[in-house]
């Protein structure tokens, strides 16, 4: 397709670009065009974001055929489940090429390795089908959401710790985490493999037990380690107080060198700069006016109205996850609110301090050593 917007390796490169024409590389089927630049046979013409509407509409999601090496890995899995069973149209989702490949990678191109661990990950989403089906929502714990998305295709995972209140249920935080990473997968485009995750700070609070209890955040990094393996491809943490190091210490005990080299620590401004550099202007404005309205009026609790949708504030553009989530959510059949940076209410922002002028006062930034400082990293 002339022009189509594609990602040049999401891994490392961030940059939109266009391309002149489609070309065919061998073993590659339709998702060529995204390894074209690596064979050099398509031609850079330009970058620029796209608009909202290209991006709606350039849903390439990797559900062409997998090759040879990526369907052994899926047979090998099969046969050493202990309830051996055809794959489910939700599970057929999830055996594609650009999910088998992340194994793959992991285990160094070892074919059996690879099928141990999505072996694993298969019996892990059949114990959790009625979420992943799914045949119900959690109770929502915060405002945990998929907040944009950006011009790469990237989704940005966004929780703020003002709307974080107490107590929490633990069992429902990792249901709540589950439906979001399942959320986050499935609204990747233009061939993105990996999402963006921004924890604000804004209201952290050491007298809140809900807050500087670190169990259920360990309870999801367990949960995540393998059926969510290598999705992170940034996590910035805005403004951490001094108190939040009890919290940072326990979640780098459970990460490994590569998720530590992903996290950076940042103000509200660099994080705003470091996700309009990265993921375009539309993304930098959603996540500046979500400071803004966060750091306006009173915290979220539990059975009050919620100013965004879980787990996603983006449209589902018909997939079948998301739109069965928003039927359980609202069984009256009456259409979720979508927030997005243009439906913002004027009363959650009337009154909303700017960042960083003397009436909001900043939480005092975390100087030890546990994530990187700024943006350099």
């Amino acid at each position: 397709l002339p022009g189509f917007l594609c990602c040049h390796d999401c891994r490392d490169h961030d940059s939109v670009l266009l391309v002149d024409e489609a070309v065919e590389v061998p073993g590659l089927g339709p998702r060529a065009v995204e390894s074209a630049f690596e064979h050099r046979q398509a031609r850079f013409i330009g970058v620029r974001e796209p608009s909202r509407e290209e991006l709606d509409e350039a849903i390439l999601s990797d559900t062409d055929g997998l090759d040879q090496q990526s369907q052994a890995v899926v047979d090998g899995a099969l046969r050493l489940l202990s309830e051996p069973a055809p794959l489910t149209e939700v599970e057929q989702y999830w055996c594609q090429l650009g999910t088998v490949s992340i194994y793959l990678r992991g285990k160094r191109g070892d074919v059996p390795a690879a099928a141990r661990t999505l072996a694993e990950v298969l019996a892990w989403r059949r114990e959790n089908m009625d979420l992943l089906a799914p045949l119900r929502v959690p109770v929502w714990q915060s405002d945990l959401r998929i907040l944009t998305r950006c011009a790469s295709g990237h989704p940005v995972i966004y929780f703020c710790y003002k709307n974080t209140p107490s107590p929490l249920d633990a069992k429902a935080t990792v249901d709540h985490w589950v439906c979001v990473l399942e959320a986050a997968v499935r609204s990747m485009r233009c061939g993105a493999q990996q999402f963006d995750f921004v924890i604000d700070c804004h209201g952290f609070r050491a007298t809140c037990p809900a807050h500087m209890d670190a169990r259920p955040l360990c309870r999801v990094m367990r949960m995540a380690k393998k059926p969510y393996r290598d999705r992170l491809r940034s996590a910035t943490i805005v403004s951490p107080p001094k108190t939040f190091e009890v919290i940072s210490r326990a979640l780098l005990a459970m990460s490994n060198a590569d998720v530590r080299s992903k996290s950076l620590v940042a103000s509200p401004e660099e994080a705003v700069a470091h996700l309009t550099k990265v993921g375009g202007q539309h993304a930098g404005r959603v996540l500046q006016e979500t400071f803004a309205s966060n750091r306006a009026g009173m915290g979220w609790k539990h059975g009050q109205p919620a100013r965004w949708r879980c787990p996603s504030d983006l449209p589902h553009d018909g997939d079948p996850f998301l739109t069965k989530v928003e039927h359980l959510s609202c069984p009256e059949s009456t259409p979720c609110a979508i927030r997005d940076s243009k439906s913002l209410s004027a009363s959650w922002l009337a009154g909303a301090p700017s960042l960083g002028s003397p009436s909001s006062p900043e939480v005092a930034h975390n100087t030890s050593p546990s994530f990187p400082r700024g943006l350099s990293s």
